[in-house]
């Protein structure tokens, strides 16, 4: 790897935004933004810059009777002895089934179900007889161990033997436990996953319960191009298996590809949360589908080590990615400037606080992860002192820039400390502890930080299981979905009123503990 670049594992939602940048499927929707911390800098002195893309792709309402991408679609279902704990199985057939209920004739779906035995259900075809296919689910049982990475290929094999590029073409993985047979070594299941990707098949995997593999499962994911979801407890399967299948339904790129070429000017790259291929003075990055209603932000940290005064190009971003709705391949190139200086006031004044308070954040998000992974490793002493440090660093910070969302940050690392000591009471606990926290570091990485702070405006799918706990308690009796509106803030005001919290109507870190969503 070329010094030039620092490959690291933070950076996500904000390639994502260049992505966006330049979908034209609907051009007027599509608003990008493209900002540095410091557009301007000081001459002949090496600075770290940070650059912010950000985007917001507008929901659209998926209308069922209009022609939406046509799916090619590869259930594969964990049917391990452990699925019939707390009536996983039973949770799991319903979900599955009502995923059946909402695909459409020109749809292709496949079922594979898998323990060391590994069969297919119902082979790739139309689906034409979706009663015949809920049928053949509803005769799961479960019973033996777990060959994950066997079943997971056979349902690729499925959706493979229907590839169409016009179609979404994914696989989505529900697995309870570990993989224990067949295939087990990450790096062989890393070279399988990425070939599938390759081939034009993409999968999501789904971790259900306290005994899978976290990191296994991420791993797949973020090879595979798909998402990752840790479902806690099994009567979520449902509005998990709904949200991922709004998302396909809702898809307008994908294959998509982004490169970032530094000049001659940057000594040093960081790209937050992606993994890249990083090739002489290049990286390339794959990345997953887009679909409307994202809302995505990306940071890149570039040290520059400009000579003399002036403007200076620091690299060019490239895109391509294929338009589902015109299905055609399209590309965009653009260019990053910065100014230097010998002038400390013109930097001064040209500070984009929205980018600082930004690339604070993705760095938070990393440094908070690698404590986790510090007391995964068994030094809890260590990673509760550091972050107790961390959290004195970033209270100073955030005096000068004011943000809510980073106070709400410095609420998750306070609260950190005790986590780890609850977690340390049991195995069922620490299992918890790092399955929740990994998920809300793959998530924020990604610039989605609904697992941790909500607010008006946001969507997501977080925000239907925040409706549905105030509704529990009786702090809210609107409808139940993804929209964070004005009416949820008066509950959550309420609420907090109660549990004499601080009154913000913002779903943060205490809020959401005491609902125990968090």
């Amino acid at each position: 790897m070329p010094p030039l670049f620092k490959r690291s594992l933070i950076l996500i939602g904000a390639l994502l935004a260049i992505v966006a940048f330049s979908i034209q499927a609907n051009a007027d929707t599509i608003k990008p933004t493209i900002n540095l911390d410091h557009p301007v800098i000081i001459a002949d002195s090496q600075s770290a810059v940070y650059l912010l893309v950000q985007f917001d792709i507008p929901k659209q309402v998926v209308d069922t009777t209009e022609p939406r991408p046509d799916l090619n679609l590869g259930m594969v279902i964990d049917r391990s002895g452990s699925m019939s704990d707390r009536g996983k199985m039973s949770y799991a057939i319903r979900a599955a089934n009502k995923m059946v209920d909402q695909l459409q004739p020109t749809d292709h779906l496949s079922v594979v179900e898998y323990d060391d035995r590994i069969s297919v259900l119902w082979p790739s075809t139309p689906v034409e007889s979706p009663s015949m296919i809920k049928a053949k689910i509803e005769g799961l049982f479960p019973r033996g161990s777990t060959n994950l990475t066997g079943g997971m290929m056979r349902g690729v094999e499925e959706v493979m033997s229907a590839i169409d590029r016009e179609k979404i073409n994914r696989v989505i993985l529900l697995s309870d436990g570990l993989a224990n047979t067949g295939v087990t070594d990450p790096r062989e299941i890393k070279r399988l996953v990425r070939e599938s990707k390759q081939n034009g098949v993409t999968i999501t995997t789904m971790g259900l319960g306290l005994d899978y593999n976290e990191d296994l499962m991420q791993m797949i994911a973020e090879n595979a191009g798909g998402n990752y979801y840790f479902i806690e407890n099994p009567d979520q399967m449902n509005a998990i298996f709904q949200n991922e299948l709004g998302m396909l339904f809702a898809t307008i790129a994908k294959d998509v590809r982004l490169y970032f070429k530094p000049s001659d000017v940057v000594k040093k790259v960081d790209v937050y949360g992606y993994l890249a291929k990083i090739e002489e003075n290049r990286a390339d990055i794959e990345m997953e589908d887009l679909f409307t209603g994202e809302k995505r932000s990306m940071v890149i940290r570039l040290e520059i080590m400009p000579e003399g005064e002036g403007k200076f190009d620091v690299g060019e971003f490239g895109l391509s990615y294929l338009d589902v709705d015109e299905n055609e391949k399209k590309s965009y190139t653009s260019a990053i400037k910065v100014e230097s200086t010998i002038d400390p006031e013109k930097v001064k004044e040209a500070t984009n606080e929205d980018v600082v308070i930004e690339a604070t954040l993705f760095e938070a998000e990393e440094y908070h992860n690698q404590q986790v992974r510090l007391y995964e490793e068994g030094d809890i002493k260590s990673a509760q002192s550091n972050i107790a440090g961390y959290v004195d660093e970033l209270r100073v910070k955030n005096d000068l820039l004011g943000s809510v969302v980073i106070d709400k940050k410095i609420e998750a690392l306070e609260m950190e400390s005790d986590r780890m000591d609850w977690a340390e009471q049991s195995v069922s606990n620490k299992s918890y502890y790092l399955k929740q926290n990994k998920a809300q570091y793959y998530r924020a990485q990604k610039g989605k930080r609904g697992m941790y702070i909500m607010q008006e405006g946001d969507s997501d799918y977080m925000v239907q299981r925040l409706k549905k706990a105030l509704t529990d308690k009786g702090f809210y009796n609107g409808e139940i979905n993804e929209d964070f509106t004005p009416d949820l803030t008066d509950a959550i005001k309420e609420f907090q009123k109660s549990e004499n919290l601080t009154v913000d109507g913002i779903a943060g870190p205490a809020t959401l503990s005491a609902l125990g969503l968090y």
